[in-house]
């Protein structure tokens, strides 16, 4: 066993090196398989088509400069042929070949790496991509093809960084595909967020994240920006918490979106440069704006809906109640109808006066322990259990 060493000045001719020397070089460095190109693609009947490209087999390079015609001799339906980059070491040469079968020679002397396979049909081929990208040696991360892999203990490859080549005017796509959790950031903070488990306990899990150690900036429409500095919109994730929309390039006029836990406020104001008063556009307490269904109101002994399509019924929506329907089997003023629960009452108690049965009116009062209470009724006589009493009103709740 020896110690090897690449390459050396010669002192009195006593380094010299051979084509194994460069190859064992190269094979330290890249791994066998295609460079570039070498695509083959289907024509006519059995022909196909081999293109140009490049290739590293056993640490040497191949070059095929000129696009291959050809097709399969004799065919025979249901046969798989294999088109392969060959490099014999004993001839000193490359070809590229098609061989019938899946089985690739690969010893000291001669080696096959496979381009396609090749699947004949009736007066027809099908073609499948089998091209094997050599990439740059590491111990866990693999440049081939265009993307950066992180490799595994298990030998498994996962895209890391993605390259696709668009045209002259659309220049070329970055995708960052790592699989488990992604952290994308400036400044220590990325490396800072992978590496800490109350953040990011499972590395597996498929999220992205977002880092910065000051602001993040996404911008839109910035096509012509080297020239136009006001070209787009730019929208900031500012580090004190605040989200700024709207503005342009170079316009810090923005809208601005701030939530204030301490005090449950949230504020939309115009940005100038500074937050007063005068900017506020909306400012919102604790409160939701979420369509809350209606709720069916329970209703007292003897007291029933008016009908099934008028049933008594209450909603909160934000700091409002709303309650609606109408009942009947009311038979004396005074009467508690039902009671609303906790979270649904009025701040102070509230009254309101709603039409009855006969052009008579009636006053309410919903107390702040939720009852509702029939106070008075315009009618000389006393109410009749099948009168018509509407309970329409809203108040703010509590």
């Amino acid at each position: 066993m020896a110690v090897l060493s690449f390459f050396h000045n010669s002192v009195d001719g006593d380094r010299k090196y051979e084509s194994d020397d460069f190859a064992k070089h190269t094979s330290t460095i890249i791994a066998d398989g295609v460079i570039e190109g070498l695509k083959v693609t289907y024509t006519s009947a059995y022909a196909y088509l081999i293109d140009v490209g490049k290739a590293i087999v056993m640490g040497r390079s191949v070059i095929n400069d000129a696009q291959i015609a050809t097709s399969i001799g004799t065919p025979v339906n249901g046969d798989l042929y294999s088109v392969v980059v060959r490099m014999d070491l004993v001839a000193r040469s490359a070809s590229i070949e098609t061989i019938l079968g899946t089985t690739y020679q690969n010893d000291n002397a001669i080696k096959q790496i496979p381009l396609a396979t090749i699947l004949v049909g009736t007066n027809t081929l099908t073609i499948t991509d089998k091209r094997d990208y050599a990439y740059f040696k590491s111990n866990k991360v693999r440049l081939q093809n265009s993307k950066l892999r992180y490799v595994n203990d298990l030998g498994s490859a996962y895209e890391a960084i993605s390259f696709k080549e668009g045209s002259d005017s659309t220049g070329v796509g970055m995708a960052v595909t790592a699989g488990g959790t992604t952290v994308i950031g400036g400044g220590e903070s990325a490396y800072d967020i992978l590496n800490n488990a109350t953040l990011v306990p499972d590395t597996i899990t498929e999220k992205l994240i977002l880092s910065s150690d000051y602001n993040i900036e996404i911008m839109t429409g910035m096509q012509d920006v080297k020239t136009n500095s006001t070209t787009g919109k730019r929208f900031i994730f500012n580090s004190n918490g605040d989200l700024n929309i709207g503005g342009s390039n170079a316009d810090l006029q923005t809208c601005t979106i701030r939530y204030t836990a301490a005090s449950k406020l949230l504020q939309i104001f115009h940005w100038t440069g500074s937050a007063v008063s005068d900017t506020v556009i909306l400012e919102v307490g604790d409160i939701a704006f979420q369509n809350t269904p209606w709720i069916n109101l329970p209703l007292a002994s003897g007291i029933s809906d008016w009908t099934a399509n008028n049933n008594a019924r209450y909603k909160r929506k934000g700091g409002v109640l709303y309650l609606n329907g109408a009942v009947k089997g009311i038979t004396t003023i005074g009467k508690v109808i039902g009671t609303l629960p906790s979270g649904y009452r009025p701040l102070q108690s509230h009254s309101f006066a709603n039409p009855t049965s006969g052009k008579n009116f009636a006053r309410w009062v919903i107390d702040t322990d939720g009852t509702i209470t029939l106070e008075n009724v315009s009618q000389v006589a006393a109410p009749a259990s099948g009168d018509w009493f509407p309970i329409h009103t809203c108040f703010p709740v509590d």
